[in-house]
């Protein structure tokens, strides 16, 4: 099996990493005033590959960074791979990073489910 490089589909607003040519997994988004909104994370379990998601994540936040874009993780599986990542914490704007409790280590964030939809549960 070979994995891809993650790449921005700019069209669905989502990054996509892929495993022999299909969608392995997705990271979606939506961007409000310089600020990439991570919603949720779709896995295709048909092609379940470890460390994919891993992967997938770093991509998105490498590329956030690239373009200097802020980071708001509402996606329970985007904050804990920044939780586990802290250098990755930076991405958040200083004014956010208390609501998504990213300041001190441990705790599980309040606000990450107020948008809803359908997150992925996978494991990291």
């Amino acid at each position: 099996m070979t994995v891809s490089s993650v790449s921005n589909n700019l069209t669905a607003s989502r990054f996509d990493i892929y495993v022999d040519g299909l969608v392995a997994a997705s990271a979606h988004y939506r961007m409000e005033a310089g600020n990439m909104s991570f919603i949720y994370t779709e896995v295709n379990r048909r092609l379940e590959i470890p460390n994919v998601v891993p992967q997938l994540l770093r991509g998105c936040l490498d590329d956030a960074h690239r373009r200097r874009l802020a980071v708001l993780p509402y996606c329970p599986v985007v904050w804990e791979y920044m939780r586990h990542h802290a250098e990755f914490i930076e991405l958040i704007p200083l004014s956010e990073r208390k609501r998504f409790r990213l300041t001190r280590g441990g705790e599980t964030p309040t606000s990450i489910h107020r948008n809803g939809g359908g997150y992925s549960r996978s494991a990291l």
